[in-house]
């Protein structure tokens, strides 16, 4: 049961227009609980939560994507969700430019922007303002590697080309995010330059910057994680699945992300339900792993054992800090 500290009055930060902008980011693995904390906060400051979930941004994709409820919603101002047509290619670009002015939105309410979700990237360039040049869209190229990634062999051929291209990009990259895998292609083809290298960063930051990120038990992970799969299934997941199908195509490549692609394997009775249930499970513990990995090697991160810290806990540091 939450009980919260006394709530403090933080109206000296915006009488300073000049100096940084206040962000607090809540980032954590994915199945830990980060949207229910993130609201939690958010209601104790008063404040609107920026989403940083890079599937969460697609319309239509809903229960695979534990897009937050509209109950949820209705407690606290959600920005960055919901707003952008499956069929499209967004990019960190675009995020980030869009977050940027969500920030400064928020702040000009008189109110602390707090940034929620586990899309390290996004929250990599928005703490790190990355410059990140716009380069256009090269559609020949792209319709190309398309083609090619129609049979296995074709898509086993562009991840192993991209990751020759440019390795470092490729960490961040899953094998199967055929979008951002030709995106490393194209930009080389087109630039003759590599994504990770044009990607620079400005040292002084226009953020005063609080990162939470969220941990727990391993084993507890795992176990938040079956449950919430289990949750999907009987929430509906299967039925969303078939709509997106029929309303997309089957070959659309948001299809090929967790919790979608077992979904249409057994769709396309290639598993079980039972094998494409355990395989959601699997794929969401390697990805949690993999989010875990990125979180904790990134710079300036306040880690918070949830088996240790309670909500008041992290609330009271966010109050320290602001101070």
């Amino acid at each position: 049961m939450l009980i919260y500290i006394s709530k403090i009055n933080f109206d000296f930060i915006f009488e300073m227009k000049n100096t940084k902008i206040p962000l607090i980011v809540i980032s954590g693995p994915t199945g830990i609980g980060k949207t229910s904390i993130g609201i939690e906060i958010a209601k104790y400051f008063n404040s609107e939560i920026i989403s940083a979930d890079s599937r969460q941004i697609y319309k239509d994709f809903n229960i695979g994507t534990a897009k937050p409820t509209r109950d949820e919603i209705n407690l606290v101002n959600h920005h960055l969700i919901d707003f952008v047509e499956p069929t499209y290619n967004f990019t960190v670009s675009e995020y980030l430019n869009l977050a940027k002015e969500k920030i400064r939105e928020i702040y000009e309410k008189n109110k602390i922007p707090i940034i929620v979700g586990g899309t390290g990237l996004y929250i990599k360039a928005v703490t790190e303002d990355f410059e990140i040049p716009k380069v256009k869209p090269n559609y020949e190229i792209r319709d190309n590697l398309k083609k090619i990634s129609e049979t296995e062999e074709g898509r086993n051929y562009i991840y192993n080309r991209a990751l020759e291209i440019d390795p470092e990009a490729m960490k961040r990259i899953h094998k199967n995010d055929l979008f951002r895998i030709i995106r490393v292609i194209e930009v080389y083809e087109t630039t003759n330059k590599r994504i990770s290298s044009i990607r620079k960063k400005n040292l002084d930051n226009v953020y005063n910057l609080i990162h939470i990120t969220l941990d727990i038990d391993r084993n507890e992970l795992y176990k938040r994680i079956g449950t919430r799969v289990d949750k999907m299934i009987n929430d509906g997941l299967i039925d969303e699945v078939k709509f997106l199908i029929k309303k997309y195509g089957i070959n659309l490549p948001l299809l090929k992300t967790i919790n979608y692609r077992e979904i249409k394997e057994y769709l396309s009775n290639n598993l079980s339900l039972e094998e494409a249930i355990e395989l959601m499970k699997k794929d969401t513990r390697n990805f949690a792993k993999r989010q875990l990995t990125w979180f904790r090697n990134s710079d300036n991160i306040n880690i918070f054992s949830l088996k240790n810290n309670s909500l008041n806990d992290i609330i009271e540091f966010i109050q320290e800090k602001i101070h």
